[in-house]
């Protein structure tokens, strides 16, 4: 028995996907909450590490950012479907 049997169907490409769509959502969080929010407000090398941060955390749903804007609201509730899924 292989015990890493489960990685088989997870390929490079989809690798790829997941990360761009971590990147793409984060990217679109920070542009919806940026002008409104305070959290989202600062240096841009901190704002990037923000943005990643705050998808990965919406995985494990451990984030501490509060969205303003329901707008944002809607992204992340379509990317915690997307990656439940």
């Amino acid at each position: 028995m292989d015990a890493w049997i489960f990685m088989k169907p997870l390929t490079v490409g989809l690798w790829l996907t997941i990360g761009a769509f971590f990147i793409f959502t984060g990217f679109v969080v920070w542009v919806l909450e940026h002008r409104a929010n305070k959290e989202f407000q600062c240096p841009t090398t901190l704002q990037v590490v923000t943005t990643l941060w705050f998808s990965f955390l919406t995985l494990v749903f451990a984030h501490r950012e509060n969205l303003i804007s329901n707008l944002t609201r809607f992204v992340v509730i379509i990317w915690l479907f997307v990656v439940l899924v």
